[in-house]
């Protein structure tokens, strides 16, 4: 019992600076706009304050907003669009004060976010690598080890030269692939078939916590 609370502290206090880390880093790869585009646009006070608004906000690719005062939600579920009309239609000042910051309050999320999604990511690691019969916290310390090392790699390819994320990237694939057989050993093809499936897990987890993340910013 004593190790398992000395390494759930230990994991605590690791994640709160790797997370600090990773929302410094989203704030950059976001560049001056962030995520949201549109909250920040001058005339949006004059326009919640008309009789009939127009507002839009684009997430990424999904727009949500009034036009001439009439709600539009497009790319959004089904559950979140319902809330965003609440919370737009009910109090639009109240709303706006909270727009103004919406860019910093969904990077900031992002260190809670992902403070549950490694832990996922844990657990896909132990499915794949099963057959090992590693306990749960040896998957978690390489878990952390690959997080690490990808942060690092993302630092440096802030530069925005081309060179460097293609660079970056490649390296981030094979530093992954190599730290891998390390840890777990076998051939390169069935490590390589599962780390695409671990890949496709890991961004079916992102898919889910990026709305998660504007739900969070946005609505509570």
């Amino acid at each position: 019992m004593t190790r398992a609370q000395q390494f759930g502290g230990a994991y605590v206090s690791t994640e709160g600076a790797l997370w600090r880390t990773l929302r410094l880093l989203l704030a950059r790869l976001t560049g001056a706009g962030g995520p949201m585009s549109g909250a920040d646009n001058p005339q949006m006070a004059a326009s919640l304050h008309s009789e009939k608004p127009s507002v839009r906000l684009t997430f990424y690719g999904p727009t949500v907003g009034l036009t001439d005062g009439v709600f539009f939600c497009d790319g959004f579920p089904t559950l979140m669009c319902q809330r965003f009309r609440t919370v737009i239609q009910t109090d639009p000042p109240a709303f706006l004060v909270k727009l103004r910051a919406i860019n910093d309050r969904v990077v900031g999320s992002w260190g809670m976010v992902m403070f549950l999604l490694l832990p996922l990511f844990t657990l896909g690691l132990a499915l794949v690598y099963r057959n090992r019969r590693l306990a749960y916290t040896e998957h978690l310390v390489h878990a952390l080890h690959l997080h690490t090392f990808w942060f690092i790699v993302l630092a440096a390819m802030l530069v925005r030269v081309s060179w460097v994320t293609v660079v970056g990237l490649l390296l981030m694939v094979a530093y992954t692939l190599w730290a891998g057989r390390r840890v777990y050993g076998g051939r390169w093809w069935p490590r390589l078939v599962r780390g695409l499936t671990l890949t496709l897990f890991y961004a079916l987890l992102f898919g889910l916590a990026v709305p998660l993340s504007l739900m969070v910013a946005v609505l509570v």
